[in-house]
């Protein structure tokens, strides 16, 4: 799905990606090619004028992109499965307005302050700042994790967001990280913005789900999704590295001398770029068949348990740990040559050390993850010792 439009895209990007770093941003040409492309719409279902496709269509859509570049990588894998998200749990006059729209880019926070007070016309006055907005300047549709004040209003279970069209928020260009730079992940502010009642929605509540005999919207009432995001755009960003290093090896010389050859000959470095190739096809193979067991769990007669959510997780943070670890395997290989700045392998380096730190997918998320699954015996409540 979106092969044709991924192709032009991919072209695109690695011809301006050079550009990104600089602008901390990616380039209107590449921003707008993404959020126009069939690739957003992938997991939307067709009753909003989606795709209605699975998670490894999405999977299939996403990684060539972040072959491409990392940074349009986040913002085509987590801005999609964000329209997920908006298109399942939203009010269904909003989803429609936004799904149907020829552009289609979410930007959705969980870290910053902003608070929700009460109006005197049964609506919400949002004022405050998100933080970490990636993809914020092409995105249609922002909103983040809210706090209420002035009111006893009781809040459904699951996490409370709210939403607003981009035009009702302001973009304070605050992003410089040494990584996934292109992303224009910078803070939004709201000053004491009125929006409806409807706007406030709730992640993590799959009663909320406007889809609930549909895998996506099955999927669309948690957050694991975003985990999905940051691990595809880590095995894309592995595959290039990869690739950049194997071009490198077979023309660098081994040593000042003449008749050494080339690096990729030396026994070490050969056996090393191919492990890596081993790992990484076993990560992509392995991150499919998370996919494809999730999206089988989505696709039964009961919501995702507990456990599918734990075992989704494992497989993500996995994959996606393997994949930084090929970036840093390739590079250590190639010497001195990708530590000058500009290099791709050095842009990759980069990209997949800070993509690794994601709160989705850090290392801590195993400790998560092994309770979830049952790691950890349950206390005796027996007072016995044994």
């Amino acid at each position: 799905m979106a092969e044709r439009s991924n192709s032009e895209i991919t072209e695109l990007i690695r011809t301006q990606a050079s550009e990104f770093d600089a602008r901390s941003d990616l380039t209107p040409a590449v921003a707008d090619a993404i959020v126009e492309s069939d690739l957003m719409r992938i997991l939307v279902p067709a009753e909003y004028g989606g795709l209605d496709g699975t998670l490894n269509d999405w999977f299939a859509a996403c990684l060539p992109i972040a072959i491409a570049d990392g940074s349009a990588g986040w913002v085509a894998a987590q801005g999609s499965v964000q329209n997920l998200l908006v298109a399942s749990q939203s009010d269904p006059e909003f989803a429609r307005a936004f799904c149907q729209a020829p552009r289609l880019n979410t930007a959705l926070s969980f870290t910053g302050d902003v608070t929700l007070r009460p109006n005197d016309t049964g609506g919400w006055v949002v004022t405050g700042d998100w933080e970490y907005q990636s993809g914020c300047k092409s995105a249609t549709c922002i909103g983040g994790l809210v706090s209420f004040v002035d009111t006893d209003f009781e809040p459904k279970p699951g996490l409370p967001y709210v939403l607003l069209w981009a035009d009702e928020v302001r973009i304070n260009e605050t992003w410089d990280r040494v990584g996934m730079r292109g992303t224009g992940s910078h803070h939004v502010a709201v000053n004491d913005r009125t929006v409806p009642a409807n706007r406030l929605v709730y992640f993590m509540n799959p009663a909320e789900s406007r889809f609930r005999d549909h895998p996506l919207g099955r999927l669309g009432g948690g957050l694991v999704v975003i985990g999905l995001a940051a691990t595809a755009t880590l095995i894309g960003v592995a595959r290039r590295a990869l690739d950049e290093a194997t071009a490198l090896l077979r023309t660098k010389p081994q040593g000042p001398f003449a008749g050494e050859g080339v690096m990729i000959e030396n026994h070490r470095v050969l056996s090393e770029v191919t492990r890596a190739e081993g790992l990484w096809d076993l990560t992509r193979l392995g991150f499919e068949g998370t996919l494809a067991r999730l999206w089988e769990a989505a696709s039964g007669p009961d919501p995702l348990s507990p456990e599918d959510e734990a075992q989704a997780r494992l497989g993500a943070i996995t994959a996606a740990h393997a994949a930084a670890q090929i970036v840093r395997d390739v590079y250590a290989l190639c010497g001195t040559t990708p530590t000058a700045s500009g290099t791709v392998l050095e842009r990759c380096f980069r990209d997949a050390t800070t993509m690794a730190t994601h709160a989705s997918i850090r290392t801590a998320e195993f400790e998560r993850t092994g309770r979830m699954l049952g790691l950890v015996p349950a206390p005796d409540k027996t007072g016995s010792d044994q």
